[in-house]
């Protein structure tokens, strides 16, 4: 299997793939009845009892929807040939078992799915289910056209439902929640796999004699013997210690920055809580990023960070990682999966290892994830806003349930990938950490029987072939899923389990003042950093606090904590 292939199967179940969505054809109903369900069970109850999470409709009801594709996927023949996008395993089920038809509308490149649904907010069509990323849900918040779905998810939402919902500290009903009332599901609000990790070459620690690192102070004497006492052993003077790149924005998952000033408690870019007030506050204005960034200009003037850095993008240093020109970076815990395969594929001596976040103090470094993403939304106008509840407790037991069956609605033996069809795509917090328990499990008792899925059975043998010797094509499997050393492990252990994972805690739309001055700021926030780095006087960082009050930071700071007082 290839690495691309294999990501899509790893990532399973934490896609967050919202297939979905659109407007409700009929009369306008009520606010009153568009929130407070009116499904009715094919088993009488009493007036007193609780619904039927899956009751099915008598007789069916037709839910609207948008089917989202993308380029790597072919609506028509890359699901087998017994399913299409418009009539599949995943409508099947939701007619024959809830009694709900659903009807796609169209079909829209998921590119252009806000650009599509902005045309349809304007023309008052909207689909039932409406997929919708941050600025689309805040548009239709606005627009006063998305049903409050606080009833219909606690008078129907399962047990599993609201396990699922609650087990990552309820960020997954939060996310879309104003007040008391839920505007939206957010399936997947954080992927724990996108958690900054450091990656560094063991071989050229050991050859050193160099201690892992544990600190900021371990980190820094690494950079520098990396970059000055020839770890590659070609008697020149060309290797780096830290490999970063241009881009200090966040979207980076390769060699950016966000994990070295992690190690300094600074978090720029992102939304932080004030112990002290309790409001948010910019990460960037705060004084321990002045601390990282005066290290990392240290580290620029030593040779110990790549003197064009400010011009190479993420692929330009991961060709220079591939090579056997970087020793350590910060990134994510799958790089291990691109690109760091390259540079092992390269040079099979070549063995990065993750590590936890050092951190400067005796205070963990705490690993900063994005909350949000996308969104399900039910237009107001829906006679029955229930169904989309109803049918997230159907996916949860097809893939998960006392009646799963994942090799018909989630992977097909052929490797058809049927889950993306499913109007609702749901995971559990915990899928990573069944996965890799059954793998050590495997190998603690010698029993392959303890693996869960074909998932856990392929990626069992890719490690067990590279402790065999088998290198070639499984090292990647190894570094990743290793039980003692893998960067999975490191999430689970040391982030989840030591509570050293931290979030963004601004996620909502841009605020009017961001909508006009946040691209300005955050230009400017990226020239300065990188200008200092480069050799600019600290004093710039003062100044640029300034700046960035006055041009808007100020402004932009109440709204926020505006919205989180709303949120609250």
């Amino acid at each position: 299997m290839n690495t691309k292939r294999f990501m899509a199967v790893i990532m399973v179940f934490l896609m967050l793939v919202v297939s979905s969505a659109c407007s409700a054809n009929g009369k306008p109903t009520t606010t009153e009845s568009a929130t407070k369900p009116t499904v009715q069970s094919t088993a009488a109850v009493s007036t007193t009892e609780a619904p039927d999470p899956f009751g099915k409709y008598e007789p069916p009801v037709e839910i609207t929807a948008i089917f989202e594709t993308s380029s790597v996927d072919d609506p028509e023949t890359g699901f087998g040939p017994d399913n299409k996008w418009d009539d599949n395993v995943w409508t099947k089920a939701c007619e024959e078992q809830l009694g709900i038809k659903i009807k796609y509308s169209w079909m829209v490149d998921s590119s252009q799915v806000n650009q599509k649904l902005s045309v349809s907010l304007a023309s008052n069509d909207l689909p039932d289910i409406i997929p919708a990323d941050v600025k689309l849900l805040d548009m239709l918040l606005e627009a006063d056209a998305i049903a409050d779905l606080a009833d219909a998810y606690n008078q129907y939402a399962s047990p599993f439902l609201k396990q699922v919902m609650t087990d990552n500290h309820s960020l997954e009903l939060s996310a879309a929640t104003m007040g008391n009332k839920i505007m939206g599901i957010c399936p997947n609000p954080i992927n724990m796999l996108n958690a900054p990790v450091l990656w560094v070459r063991k071989d050229w620690l050991n050859k050193l004699n160099l201690p892992e690192p544990r600190t900021m102070q371990d980190v820094l004497a690494i950079s520098n013997a990396f970059a000055n006492s020839d770890p590659d052993g070609n008697k020149v003077a060309d290797t780096v210690g830290l490999g970063i790149q241009k881009q200090f924005f966040p979207q980076a998952n390769f060699a950016d920055t966000k994990g070295f000033f992690a190690g300094y408690h600074a978090y720029p870019y992102y939304w932080v809580k004030d112990d002290s007030t309790g409001k948010l506050v910019y990460g960037a204005v705060q004084p321990q990023v002045k601390d990282a960034l005066a290290q990392l200009r240290e580290m620029y003037k030593e040779g110990q960070i790549d003197k064009e850095f400010g011009v190479k993008n993420m692929s330009a240093v991961a060709e220079a990682t591939a090579s056997g020109k970087v020793g350590m970076q910060y990134g994510l815990s799958w790089n291990c999966m691109y690109p760091l395969n390259s540079s092992q594929q390269n040079d099979p001596n070549a063995d990065w290892m993750a590590y936890p976040l050092p951190s400067i103090d005796n205070k963990p470094a705490k690993s900063m994830v994005e909350v949000g993403g996308r969104y399900l939304a039910v237009n107001k106008n829906c006679k029955h806003p229930e169904a989309l509840i109803k049918i997230y407790n159907l996916f949860l037991e097809k893939i998960y349930g006392e009646t799963a069956e994942p090799l018909v609605y989630s992977i097909t033996p052929e490797g058809y990938m049927i889950y993306k069809l499913a109007l609702v795509n749901i995971s559990r917090f915990d899928d990573e950490r069944l996965w890799f328990n059954s793998i050590h499990d495997a190998f603690t008792s010698n029993d392959k029987s303890k693996l869960i899925d074909d998932k856990a059975r392929t990626t069992y043998d890719k490690i067990a072939a590279y402790k065999n010797g088998d290198t070639k094509g499984n090292w990647d499997y190894f570094r990743f899923y290793d039980y003692d050393t893998g960067s999975v492990g490191i999430v689970l252990k040391n982030y989840v389990d030591g509570d050293n994972l931290t979030y963004n805690q601004f996620y909502g739309a841009n605020t009017p003042t961001m909508a006009e001055k946040w691209q300005t700021l955050v230009k400017m926030q990226d020239e300065v950093f990188t200008n200092i780095v480069i050799g600019a006087p600290m004093s710039d960082f003062d100044k640029f606090i300034n700046d960035w009050k006055s041009i808007g930071g100020d402004a932009i700071t109440k709204e926020v904590n505006d919205w989180y007082a709303a949120k609250q």
